[in-house]
């Protein structure tokens, strides 16, 4: 049986076959995919439920994806960040534009920015918008783990 994607869905072949095999096993069927198109070859099950499904956990799959991706980048840069104070200054110049807020287009940070030019700057590198990225940050600098909150992220 042939399924296809309709617009707002997405497949990953590969996971697409993990969910299959936990669902019905890895014996006596296989996929082909093609396109934006799965063909599904077995006998003895519908696997409707779980294609379908999958079709539309798309945005989720993408969206553990691009947390991934971020994780990794700023990972990647919290090693730099006892070697360069550099990386200090982009760090406290995010939490303060995220502090402030993506709407807030009034207030000049250090970079001569607001911090809706910042956040939507910075984002738009990660695939996010400056709201999505703002509240990334404030996320990665909740309680105990809180990385900075170092003064004087605005201009006086």
């Amino acid at each position: 049986m042939k399924y296809t994607l309709q617009e707002g869905q997405s497949f990953d072949p590969e996971i697409l076959r993990q969910e299959l095999v936990a669902a019905i096993g890895s014996d006596g069927w296989h996929i082909s995919t093609s396109g934006n198109t799965v063909e599904f070859v077995g006998d003895g099950f519908d696997p409707e439920a779980v294609i379908l499904a999958h079709f539309d956990n798309g945005a989720a799959r993408e969206t553990a994806k691009l947390k991934a991706k971020v994780k990794n980048i700023r990972a990647a840069a919290l090693e730099w960040f006892t070697k360069n104070s550099g990386i200090a200054t982009v760090y406290d110049l995010n939490y303060g534009a995220a502090l402030l807020g993506a709407s807030d287009t009034t207030t000049i940070l250090r970079n001569n920015k607001t911090p809706a030019q910042h956040l939507t700057d910075f984002g738009q590198y990660l695939g996010m918008t400056g709201e999505q990225f703002g509240a990334y940050v404030m996320n990665e600098n909740k309680g105990p783990t809180r990385r900075f909150a170092l003064p004087g992220h605005c201009k006086q």
